[in-house]
């Protein structure tokens, strides 16, 4: 038993000394370096960039599909902009139907990752309100992005965003 009463003593004095640091050494002991925050700030970043390019692979894969299924014809901008054309069932002339053979082809709208934003725009005409921009006649869909968001993400490919200045 005195083993333990000594480990013991060990223990509390150890507890004592720690809870007696001061305010200014418990702060730095908690406080996460600048080369830390950098990490995570980066981790954070290339995680948006890895969702962002997995959901415009995943939309695009749908609209090839909608593109096969309605006879080589893409939605238009109008079908397109509130995502109802892809989040429900179609007929082979591309009108939602309850009764569709076609679709529903997502579950529901995409949010763009990096903007939280979903409202499509026209090609060319996005603004800090869209997530995505769509051109019907070349069947490409694109990620709206900020300027200042777009510094922060330097390894995204031109052809999948749109940068916007507005």
């Amino acid at each position: 038993m005195p083993g333990r009463t000594i480990v013991l003593a060990i223990l509390i004095a150890c507890a004592a000394s720690a809870a007696s640091r001061t305010g200014a050494e418990d702060s730095a002991a908690t406080q996460p370096s600048s080369a830390q925050d950098d990490a995570a700030t980066n981790a954070a970043n290339e995680a948006k960039e890895l969702s962002l390019r997995s959901t415009l692979q995943t939309i695009r894969g749908q609209l090839e599909l909608y593109n096969i299924q309605h006879d080589d014809h893409y939605p238009t901008f109008c079908q397109i902009m509130d995502w109802r054309i892809l989040t429900s069932k179609t007929d082979a002339k591309g009108k939602i139907s309850e009764s569709g053979t076609y679709g529903p082809y997502l579950l529901k709208a995409p949010v763009n990752p990096l903007t939280g934003k979903c409202q499509v725009a026209e090609s060319g005409s996005g603004t800090k309100e869209d997530g995505w921009t769509w051109d019907e006649k070349k069947g490409t869909l694109r990620a709206v992005i900020p300027a200042d968001v777009r510094a922060e993400h330097p390894n995204l490919h031109e052809g999948d965003i749109e940068v916007i200045e507005k």
